[in-house]
């Protein structure tokens, strides 16, 4: 039984928009093996209340998805790398966690423990439970009143998406924990078969036998208790607030400016690169024929007398993107180990290719004269001798 359907409103930037996927296919997962249970087995996605014991009135516990069953609950946190395949979870021996991205060999990003925070959610959502104005859960043979004790059988899962892996020396100690999204609906029913297994008074003491510190067949809650808890968790659900969008960059400033002759057509080439990077789609909507013609016109430009006396580099425009987030907002700088491209959406560092366009030779240099970044070829070095500009600021 879906009781809280999944938001299927996008939100954040490019890598949230990922892990919103994830959750969405997950929630579908999830749908399509229990969505048929009745009050049996309940689903919420993305419950979101108050945090209890918190110092701040602001402060919200939310949970990706939630499943209450007649045994207990089930807490899933679901997570993804950022990356588009081959993403990677490393945790070391001190269960310090990384995300990568690209794979082993890819960058590195420090992330908090998911399975951490799953138990965060968990005590939170007990709490929550136990603070009831009015009990939940029914009485032991009408005398005793059961409550959200530490007894009560809340289980954490951690699922990642299926085309990321967990690695690391510190990986092994979370298998149970920690799988594949494709595996979640799997571990779900082993955990309420399980429980099914020991309800009853046989079945409570042949488990007190193979396992004394199990919680297995302590509970087992009635439909009015199904119905109390289903109705208190709506009643504090408190709906994520709507994302702010953020402020649009001020529009280009253009003034009427004469443009030196010599300076017109690589200055069309500059505004015609920025105008045709839409959306991240390097489409230079040319054809090679086309192309051609555009380079020779830049070459052939006009010069004044003053830059007559030299031979201008070649001009030729490039898909230069950063590799962490693909934006296109990226500007040379000189850092640490050379030129490479700073990305001003995540601040992540892009090497340049040093490799030349003309003859490919791989062994170019990157150099900065005035506003230009060019890439030199040097013949001394088996290239071609020729000097590509790249970038003009």
């Amino acid at each position: 039984m879906i009781v809280l359907p999944f938001d299927p409103t996008p939100r954040g930037d490019a890598n949230q928009a990922r892990g919103h996927a994830a959750e969405r296919q997950l929630a579908h997962d999830l749908g399509r093996a229990f969505a048929d249970a009745d009050l049996d087995i309940q689903l919420y996605h993305g419950l979101r209340f108050p945090a209890p014991r918190s110092a701040w009135e602001s402060d919200h516990t939310q949970i990706d998805h939630l499943i209450v069953h007649r045994y207990g609950m089930v807490i899933v946190e679901s997570k993804t790398t950022g990356g588009y395949d081959r993403g990677v979870f490393y945790v070391d021996q001190h269960d310090q966690w990384e995300r990568r991205p690209e794979g082993p060999r890819g960058p590195r990003y420090n992330m908090p423990s998911p399975v951490e925070q799953a138990r965060r959610q968990a005590e939170s959502l007990r709490v929550l439970l136990q603070n009831s104005p009015e009990p939940l859960l029914d009485k032991v043979a009408g005398l005793l009143q059961q409550k959200f004790t530490r007894y009560f059988p809340i289980v954490t899962l951690v699922a990642i998406a299926n085309n990321t892996r967990l690695d690391g020396p510190g990986a092994e100690q979370h298998a149970g924990t920690v799988m594949k999204a494709e595996k979640i609906v799997g571990r779900i029913r082993e955990e309420i078969e399980s429980h099914a297994r020991h309800v009853g008074l046989v079945g409570f003491v042949r488990g007190a036998f193979t396992d004394p510190h199990s919680e297995r067949g302590l509970f087992n809650l009635s439909d009015a208790a199904l119905g109390r808890i289903k109705d208190y968790l709506l009643k504090m659900h408190t709906p994520a607030p709507a994302a702010t969008p953020a402020p649009s960059k001020p529009a280009m400033r253009t003034t009427n400016v004469a443009v030196p002759a010599e300076h017109a057509s690589e200055a069309r080439l500059r505004m015609d690169r920025r105008a045709r990077f839409v959306g991240g789609v390097h489409d230079f909507g040319s054809s090679p024929a086309e192309a051609a013609a555009v380079e020779t016109e830049a070459r052939t430009a006009p010069r004044s007398p003053q830059a007559a006396g030299r031979e201008a580099p070649a001009v030729r425009t490039e898909a230069l993107t950063c590799r962490h987030c693909r934006s296109i907002n990226v500007q040379p700088i000189y850092a640490k180990y050379g030129y490479c491209l700073k990305c001003d959406e995540c601040n992540g560092f892009t090497p340049l290719s040093r490799t030349c366009t003309q003859c490919g030779n791989p062994n170019a240099t990157i150099h900065k004269r005035g506003n230009e970044f060019y890439r030199a070829c040097a013949a001394e070095k088996g290239g071609c001798g020729a000097e590509v500009v790249f970038w003009t600021q």
